[in-house]
């Protein structure tokens, strides 16, 4: 039985879920197996995986199912794993070669930490850094019971996080429920019971491209939705986690008055926007009767004199407004 299970959900990225599965292959800690799940792709993913299942001695599985997120092909992937350790791996990111080994080390030293995670690098899909830690950038690392730090800071990457099966299996998986966020309502169930450790070796890339299946900013409607559900589910650790600490439960109360004053801000651009569009939509109707009645002043004046029909074609459209025009034609310049 292999000693770290590596998660790979999918949804149509035949083009890079090759990369990622090599690169857990290339790991120093080989003692591991690879589930790719995939969500319901209709390109080559399946193509693509099929030679690392038949070539590699049973250590790539791939397992399809219809689509329905990424929570569900992550969980889907724990109830398949066998081992003692679970950790993941979105297929258009990338793992060093050492992160298996540094993250599960960390949890056999150390049995009462319930999950481990390094720090990561983000590049686009040129290959350019965007982001050389993520660690640095929300404010260090921290270790032991930090749920306070996870409440206030998007510590975690989902690919830098290696969890003990017996801290996954006493908290549960991803939430299903959430349309978003749902990794970090299981680090947040995990800090609460179990303390975790860091490690600032930057030991993952994540690749920032045109879509993934679980990230991406997406309009001002979709973040909409994401806050709404982030609200919500906080809401409910608010009312619920009656035990924790005064200064724990104010930095949660904190998070959820920021989201909220995120979501009226958004709220706010969404109606103005609205507003815009309507004014738009009146001055186009307007710039259309405009016309209409230029036509008809056209054709009215070319009944009564043919040669003032020509040179008006000859013309284009005059710039004058409606009223400016005449209604009517001198009796001397009729025909």
């Amino acid at each position: 039985m292999p000693k770290v299970s590596v998660i790979i959900p999918t949804h149509n990225r035949a083009p890079v879920v090759g990369d990622a599965v090599e690169s857990v292959l290339a790991q120093t800690y080989r003692d591991s197996e690879i589930i790719v799940v995939d969500d319901g792709s209709t390109d080559r993913t399946r193509a693509v995986v099929a030679p690392y299942v038949d070539d590699d001695g049973g250590r790539v599985r791939y397992v399809w199912q219809k689509s329905a997120g990424a929570a569900a092909a992550r969980n889907a992937g724990i109830r398949l794993a066998t081992s003692d350790y679970v950790a993941f791996l979105d297929s258009d990111d990338l793992y060093m070669p050492r992160r298996l080994e540094v993250g599960v080390d960390v949890l056999e030293g150390s049995p009462r930490f319930g999950a481990s995670y390094v720090d990561s690098c983000t590049i686009d899909a040129d290959g350019n850094l965007l982001l050389e830690s993520r660690i640095t950038r929300f404010g260090g690392i921290a270790s032991g019971w930090i749920l306070p730090a996870l409440l206030s800071r998007d510590l975690i990457e989902t690919d830098a996080i290696t969890i003990r099966r017996a801290a996954l299996e006493d908290v549960g998986g991803f939430d299903e429920a959430l349309w978003s966020g749902q990794d970090t309502d299981l680090w947040w169930r995990l800090a609460k019971r179990w303390q975790m450790v860091g490690v600032a070796d930057t030991l993952v890339v994540v690749r920032e491209l045109d879509s993934s299946l679980s990230r991406g900013r997406g309009t001002k409607t979709d973040r909409l939705k994401r806050l709404s559900v982030w609200i919500e589910g906080q809401a409910k650790y608010l009312s619920a986690w009656t035990n924790l600490p005064f200064s724990v439960r104010r930095l949660l109360a904190r998070r959820i008055w920021d989201l909220h004053h995120e979501r009226e801000r958004i709220l706010v651009d969404l109606r103005a926007r609205d507003a815009l569009e309507l004014v738009r939509a009146q001055m186009r109707d307007l710039e259309s009767a405009y016309h209409l009645r230029l036509h008809a002043l056209r054709r009215r004046l070319g009944w009564h004199c043919p040669r003032l029909q020509q040179l008006w074609r000859q013309a284009g459209t005059p710039s004058l407004p409606p009223h400016r025009l005449p209604s009517k034609l001198p009796r001397a310049a009729r025909g």
